[in-house]
């Protein structure tokens, strides 16, 4: 669950943090923050979660039908359509019930699993005057999703048979036991010829050597992997066990040493917020399309919050790709034009309601494969 709160900088420079970061600061400090932005009536709280975030822009660009051509009663049916389901550890409580209501409203299916005595995991979203939001993470109940619920449980048996494609942040890996459930959807996927993608998620993270060894195992596994210009240069010094991180190496280099582990045919997708995105593919060079503004995001105004935008941008992406658009720029704008959206409204949730019908979204599933 994330409680946001618009801010100032010079706020957040007096509770020690810097913009556009994830805070590494006692659990005892971040309990306040979040209790502080919870009480202050300037806040709002709202679905959150990096791999719900980019549900909810793939399930709108697979099953919306915005093109003029499209009727009402078409766009209608199609969009009721479910094509994505979400696995996770929510607690039994107000917060996981939001969850779960939220991703049933966006026509995503919840798979969660419900922990007993554990609180749903929240985070403070705090958004200081340049909507570079800089967050709070409190982990909960998420901390507790089991091998044995991912394995056992009938519905996510059914989804991960069915899937085309599943995906993992590496926030998932932080602990032993969710690292095997990790190698577990890999080993899925790669057995039932459905497509393993995975976001490197944060730089700290890879400060770890537990994480570090893990996600090494796991790209092997991996056709697509993303990550914004800073997880990318420092995805590859892991690679090259050379740590701590030194954002000095070059974006190019760091994209060849990463995608040289990846399944044969892999690609690495590098964001870098307002400058042009990257895709590397092995013995290719790499290409770099530009994010344009369309019509429609000129509408929507400047951007306000940027909490979110590299899960739309993902979300976007692996709809394209789905939709057989494959790994180029067709794909690459579908992603810029979701985090489009994402960074000008408050919240990292995506609001299926904002006017987007300038730009239609890829063909739906149904479509494609008709």
């Amino acid at each position: 669950l994330d409680v946001t709160l618009p801010t100032t900088t010079k706020h957040l420079t007096q509770l020690g943090l810097k913009e556009g970061t994830e805070a590494n600061i006692p659990k005892q400090n971040r309990l306040k923050i979040l209790e502080e932005a919870r009480a202050n009536p300037k806040s709002f709280s709202g679905c959150g979660g990096s791999a719900v975030n980019t549900a909810k822009a793939l399930q709108w660009a697979l099953s919306s039908n915005n093109t003029s051509n499209t009727s009402n009663d078409e766009k209608k049916n199609s969009e009721s359509v479910s094509v994505c389901a979400c696995i996770g550890a929510i607690g039994e409580d107000k917060s996981g019930d939001l969850i779960v209501g939220s991703c049933k409203k966006s026509n995503i299916i919840p798979l969660f699993q419900r922990v007993k005595g554990a609180l749903t995991g929240q985070c403070a979203i705090l958004v200081p005057e340049s909507g570079d939001r800089t967050i709070v993470a409190v982990r909960g109940a998420y901390r507790e999703l089991k091998l044995d619920y991912v394995k056992n449980d009938p519905n996510v048996q059914k989804a991960l048979e069915n899937a085309e494609l599943i995906y993992a942040t590496s926030f998932l890996i932080s602990t032993p036991e969710r690292y095997q459930i990790v190698e577990h959807l890999a080993k899925t996927a790669n057995e039932n010829g459905a497509t393993f993608a995975m976001n490197i998620s944060s730089v700290g993270l890879l400060a770890k050597d537990p994480i570090r060894q893990r996600i090494k195992s796991l790209l092997p596994k991996t056709s697509i992997i993303f990550g914004n210009e800073n997880e990318a240069k420092a995805l590859a010094q892991a690679l090259a066990d050379e740590m701590p991180y030194n954002p000095g190496i070059g974006s190019s280099e760091a994209m060849e040493a990463i995608v040289k582990q990846l399944k044969p045919g892999g690609v690495a997708v590098v964001t870098r917020g307002e400058h042009s995105t990257m895709v590397a593919m092995a013995d290719k060079k790499i290409l770099e399309y530009p994010v344009e503004t369309n019509e429609t995001l000129q509408r929507l105004g400047q951007v306000v919050d940027t909490n979110g935008a590299g899960d739309a941008f993902v979300g976007g992406f692996l709809a394209a790709f789905l939709a057989g658009y494959g790994f180029g720029k067709e794909s690459v704008c579908v992603g810029h034009y979701a985090a489009g959206i994402a960074v000008r409204q408050h919240g990292s949730g995506w609001d299926s309601n904002v006017a987007r019908e300038e730009v239609p979204p890829p063909p739906s599933l149904l479509e494609h494969r008709a």
